[in-house]
């Protein structure tokens, strides 16, 4: 009997490649405005940003918090962006404390 494997590293990353791709092909126009809201927010911070600095500020101009979906995970890929290597804890309830990425413009 042949059992599937279960762990596949460069199969892993291609399906996380693949599911990033299908969320920011299905939230197009939110992901283009939230990663507008991110480059204003990076200008104005230094230290950087987290996904949650981009979701506050998006609620406050009135947008639901789950608007990116899972989008968010695209939010800050490209070459405009780098990782300082920090991670914060989410301070989204729904989001129980998970670690983000903390990021700067390139």
């Amino acid at each position: 009997m042949r059992q599937l494997s279960i762990f596949d590293a460069p199969a892993s990353r291609d399906a996380k490649a693949a599911g990033m791709d299908r969320a920011a092909a299905n939230a197009v126009d939110i992901l283009s405005l939230a990663r507008g809201v991110a480059r204003s927010l990076a200008t104005e911070r230094p230290d950087g940003i987290t996904a949650d600095d981009v979701v506050e500020l998006m609620v406050r101009l009135g947008y639901s918090a789950h608007a990116l979906g899972n989008a968010a995970g695209s939010l800050f890929r490209g070459r405009e962006w780098r990782w300082t290597g920090e991670r914060r804890k989410s301070a989204r309830v729904h989001a129980h404390a998970n670690e983000l990425k903390v990021w700067r413009l390139a």
